[in-house]
């Protein structure tokens, strides 16, 4: 959008492709995936399947990491797909094999009985804690991706149009929740909608300020559809066409002008965002073992302020405490284990922080500058 073409000609801190960066990261994609991870830490402090406007208003957390998901994956070169596809499931599935053995041994310290089909079940079906289930999905669109790669774009645009049609025909098939959440059929739209954001076509219209309304109408649908979702009766469509207005609005609206330290705490939200994701249940599951009677809580309470206070400390414990000890994970797995190790089994990733990046760069071209300098000025012997 204009903003991000006056950011770019100001600072010259944009890609190619017109989208705001610092250093080699993507401003939206930072900021959609930090705020989204703690969405989700605070969706799963609810109880369970505890249905509410809240858990409504959440719900852009898992769209948004499809749409990230999808946006980065399209190639913006020809690439190996099979060498890029056993890299990007290694950092998947090797982590989440290693968070699903640690959720075994704190079931079986509570007393669930464990047993070696009980682990296949749940590495399958991603049920050794039940938000696993996002493993599952994105490991499927995985593979998808190389097939993706070769389809003309107008038949991309019809695979959109097909994901969005799959997730608005749930309104009327009522199936399980627990294979609704787990189909890939339900999640695709999501993903392709990144994968198109990231087209040269789109990228330019929204770079070069094709429509200066542009801005305008997408703060426009996202009060429209925040109103609609809190005001109006709960409804199927109104929480699809919600999960997709926030992830496009994000990408649109979202540069770096917000505060430096918001930013480099987003960043480094974003780039731990697997190793919260996978091991924020662990910490939350400890406290709700620890405090059964204290953090026990039913729909009816809320028909008293009492039960409502309750319901939000409840959250509020919950909430800090996976937040600190999946954050404590990926902030000492590297101390622990050394970069490799602990993105290669815990899924964190070492951060430098973008103006050390470019001042690394800066400095080497430097030095070699001047080695090429003191070359030529050694006389021949």
């Amino acid at each position: 959008c204009s903003r991000l073409l006056e950011y770019a000609m100001s600072t010259g801190n944009q890609g190619g492709d017109g989208v705001a960066r610092a250093g080699s990261r993507l401003i939206f994609v930072d900021v959609m995936k930090g705020v989204s991870i703690v969405a989700v830490v605070v969706t799963h402090g609810l109880p369970p399947f505890f249905d509410s406007h809240i858990s409504d208003l959440l719900s852009f957390a898992v769209p948004c990491f499809l749409f990230s998901s999808g946006f980065l994956f399209r190639p913006k070169k020809p690439q190996k797909h099979l060498e890029v596809l056993k890299k990007r499931l290694q950092r998947i599935l090797l982590p989440y094999l290693v968070a699903s053995c640690w959720a075994w041994v704190f079931r079986w310290f509570a007393g669930h009985t464990i047993t070696v089909s009980i682990c296949l079940d749940d590495l399958i079906s991603g049920e050794a804690f039940g938000p696993y289930y996002y493993v599952i999905v994105i490991t499927c669109l995985t593979f998808f991706v190389p097939l993706l790669s070769s389809v003309p774009g107008a038949l991309q645009w019809l695979a959109l149009g097909l994901g969005i049609a799959a997730q608005i025909q749930g309104a009327w098939l009522h199936r399980s929740i627990f294979w609704e959440i787990r189909s890939p059929q339900h999640w695709w739209g999501f993903f392709l909608s990144g994968w198109l954001g990231a087209s040269p076509c789109i990228q330019k219209w929204t770079s070069l300020g094709a429509s200066r309304a542009l801005p305008w109408l997408c703060i426009a649908a996202l009060v429209a559809s925040f109103g609609a979702l809190m005001l109006l009766e709960r409804n199927y469509l109104l929480q699809v066409l919600w999960k997709h207005v926030v992830p496009f609005c994000g990408m649109v609206l979202i540069d770096d002008r917000q505060e430096e330290t918001v930013l480099n705490l987003l960043r480094w939200l974003s780039s731990q965002s697997f190793t919260i994701y996978l091991y924020h249940r662990h910490f939350q599951f400890l406290l709700e073992a620890a405090m059964p009677a204290t953090l026990a809580f039913h729909a009816g309470q809320l028909d008293t302020l009492f039960g409502l206070l309750r319901l939000l400390g409840r959250l509020a414990v919950l909430t800090v405490f996976g937040m600190a000890g999946s954050c404590a994970v990926a902030s000492f797995g590297p101390k622990l284990l050394g970069d490799v190790w602990a993105e290669l089994l815990l899924g964190c990733k070492s951060l430098a922080p973008p103006e050390q990046s470019q001042r690394s760069e800066v400095e080497l071209q430097g030095r070699q500058t001047m080695a090429k300098a003191g070359a030529s000025a050694t006389p021949d012997k």
